[in-house]
């Protein structure tokens, strides 16, 4: 059989373009080498036979989804694929997307409401003798955020091709005056706008944003363009916990693109991909199979091992070249008796000083209680994270110094637990599992153990920005590494704007 699309991976990239095909009639076979779909965004378990009895469901690595407010890419999806109805009742919006916990004690709410937020920061980040024009200046901070993040993203929306390849792109944006400042915002770094709101002396505050952005876009304020950093400092205004895990978000996706006719074959790694007499011709690990397009969900840093073409191959030397660095991460799972204190939230930022990275942060995702699809009754599971830069150099360590790094790793986020969820500390756990980028190399075979995509450097051309199109037509690209920005909406956004250009 000759089909239309084949498409390598089926994270939310893979699966999400694949349906989109798959319902304009097309025939698609997506390719996985995994026994399950999702990507960073899967789960593994654990099945107790003795008390608890039951399943734990651990999520490998993305834990929230956002972008599903209204005229946002997780709700225009599921609108045009027909999975709202599907999903909606399985999707819980957070009053408190994160709770962050600074070094000093202090407990920051990070209300979905933007109101209630508003009051946090000003009763937090100012001291009770703060003047008038010190509100203000806060005030007007995240009023431009709010305004600007929703004009990110009809401008992510419009430009079919985001990131642009050309200047000319950018004049696809709808001939609206008001729209010329969002090319400013485009082009001004975030710490800009920091110290022109007098912002970036305040040492709390600047902590907060770092840490956001860095699990937003990877970077710090002085390399986010600030129209992307209003899309990562808004997100926590509209974070979901998807009931049952977020693997059960892709399943939903790959069960709708079966429905309408689509295959996944999993188990079969792409090995390679020839191009002759106008069909791909794709190795696997199972056999051949062959297309009239290709589409990568692997990484801009993998996919040249992929391709025979000598142009695309030096198409992603070329990049690996000019983005050679990324964040890996360091993770920790366990389950954990549920007679604790959590704060009413799931989410939580805990910054604090590592003996192996210095100033940091981890990410704390916790099922929600009584998620019986997550953690028999009376547990819940826990995903810790938290960035690594230099995540190259976990392969290269000694065994015995890459032990010590990943027990001390594992101390440090248990001794921070324990300090920042009562009675944590007395409770039970079980199914304790850490990761370093070596073992999410292992596992996913993404290149150093990278994740989160590109960092975020507004001192490079965003012209020079990896593209969902490549140098061989109908060769195209999906993923976290070539659309840039935050997670789930990001990648859900870059392939539905592919699709509509190629489709």
């Amino acid at each position: 059989m000759i089909y239309d699309y084949i498409i390598a991976g089926s994270g939310f990239g893979g699966l999400s373009a694949g349906l989109l095909l798959q319902q304009k009639n097309y025939k698609v076979l997506i390719l996985e080498s995994h026994v399950k779909s999702g990507g960073c965004a899967s789960d593994f378990k654990r099945i107790s036979k003795l008390n608890p009895k039951g399943e734990f469901i651990f999520d490998v690595g993305a834990t929230t989804l956002s972008g599903l407010e209204n005229g946002r890419p997780l709700d225009n999806f599921l609108k045009i694929t027909d999975l709202e109805n599907k999903l909606k009742n399985k999707l819980i919006k957070q009053d408190t997307g994160i709770l962050i916990h600074l070094p000093n004690g202090k407990k920051i709410f990070r209300y979905a409401d933007k109101v209630k937020w508003l009051n946090e920061v000003l009763k937090k980040f100012l001291t009770p003798d703060a003047d008038e024009k010190q509100k203000l200046n806060f005030n007007n901070f995240w009023d431009l955020i709010y305004k600007l993040e929703s004009k990110a993203y009809l401008m992510t929306g419009k430009l079919k091709k985001f990131p642009p390849q050309k200047f000319k792109d950018l004049f696809k944006l709808p001939k609206n005056p008001k729209n010329l400042n969002l090319l400013y915002y485009l082009f001004t770094d975030t710490y800009k706008i920091l110290k022109k709101y007098n912002l970036h002396q305040n040492e709390d505050f600047m902590l907060f944003i770092n840490q956001q952005l860095l699990i937003t876009f990877q970077s710090p304020p002085v390399k986010v363009p600030f129209l992307f950093a209003s899309m990562g400092l808004a997100y926590p205004s509209d974070t979901y916990y998807m009931k049952g895990g977020i693997q059960k978000f892709s399943q939903a996706i790959q069960d709708e693109f079966e429905n309408k006719g689509g295959i996944i074959k999993f188990k079969h790694r792409v090995e390679k991909t020839d191009f002759e007499n106008g069909l791909f011709k794709v190795k696997t690990s199972k056999g051949f199979y062959f297309s009239k397009n290709f589409i990568s969900n692997i990484t801009v840093w993998n996919t040249g091992d992929i391709v025979s073409d000598k142009k695309l191959k030096s198409h992603f030397e070329k990049i690996k070249k000019s983005y050679p660095d990324a964040w890996g991460a360091y993770t920790l799972y366990f389950a954990v008796e549920d007679n604790f204190e959590d704060f009413n939230t799931l989410y939580h930022q805990i910054h604090y000083k590592s003996q192996v990275t210095g100033n940091a942060s981890i990410f704390v995702s916790l099922s929600m209680k009584n998620d019986f699809e997550k953690a028999p009754e009376g547990w819940r599971t826990i995903t810790i994270s938290t960035h690594l830069s230099n995540p190259e150099k976990w392969k290269k360590m000694e065994k015995e110094e890459y032990i010590k790094n990943k027990k001390i790793f594992e101390n440090e986020k248990m001794e921070l637990l324990n300090n920042s969820f009562v009675n944590f500390k007395n409770c039970e756990k079980k199914y304790k599992l850490s990761g370093s980028p070596k073992t999410f190399e292992f596992y996913t075979k993404r290149y150093n153990g990278f994740v989160g995509g590109i960092p975020s450097d507004i001192s490079k051309n965003i012209f020079s920005f990896p593209s969902s199109f490549t140098p061989l037509k109908n060769f195209y690209m999906v993923g976290d590494s070539v659309f840039p920005g935050q997670g789930s909406p990001a990648v859900i956004l870059g392939a539905m704007n592919l699709t509509e250009l190629i489709s």
